[in-house]
């Protein structure tokens, strides 16, 4: 009889709370998370050590398979951990009553559009700045920004014009052709409430440097 090798067995500890890891005085990415919880009133904690984040999530041992690339990370009540900004937000919107107000397959549907607006907003994260700095960075994110800032002031003198305003015409036109948005007398850009792609939105135009 052939020897049977047992993997081992993922033991998720429970909990009655939501766990942010992410690094610790950093806005970042974390910040769309964090924004959401504080926006629902719903209570979480933060694992921000740096000898331990990154040595949990990315340790199947520790946050249970898949193992996790780099934070965001949250550990969900369940014990499960989930990473990457944008599966994070979807995950707890709907529990946070940051997903809309539909119900049936409605629901499913506006959720998708609100995920949707939350892509766009990050894309325009992404390349005006955000950990990622396409504009600030345009050389090698590696390196400082003094060492390469002829090409970042050339960078954002291009981004100013041609894509800045592409993204801020769309968001702009998403607002104004909300019919439930104009009926409940405030200013939404999908439904008649605010969703977690509100909030990703004003991080983005408000914190960012544009």
């Amino acid at each position: 009889m052939s020897d049977i090798v047992k993997e081992p067995v993922n033991k998720k500890q429970k909990t009655d709370e939501y766990v942010l890891y992410y690094w610790p005085g950093t806005p970042g990415r974390g910040e769309y998370v964090r924004l959401a919880f504080e926006y629902a009133g719903v209570p979480y904690t933060e694992m921000s050590d740096p000898s331990k984040l990154l040595a949990t999530i990315t340790d199947p041992a520790k946050s249970g398979h898949p193992p996790h690339f780099a934070p965001p990370a949250l550990k969900l009540p369940s014990g499960r951990f989930l990473s990457q900004t944008p599966a994070i937000l979807n995950h707890i919107a709907p529990k946070l009553g940051l997903a809309g107000k539909k119900e049936g397959d409605e629901a499913e549907e506006e959720r998708s559009l609100v995920n949707q607006l939350v892509l766009t907003a990050l894309d325009l994260c992404n390349e005006v700045g955000g950990k990622t700095h396409d504009v600030h960075h345009p050389i090698a994110v590696e390196d400082y920004y003094e060492d390469q800032k002829e090409a970042a002031l050339a960078r954002a003198k291009s981004y100013r014009k041609s894509r800045l305003p592409k993204f801020l015409k769309h968001f702009q036109a998403v607002l104004s052709s909300n019919p439930e948005g104009k009926k409940s007398g405030g200013t939404y850009l999908i439904g008649s409430s605010t969703t977690i792609a509100d909030l990703v939105l004003f991080h983005v135009r408000a914190i960012r440097t544009l």
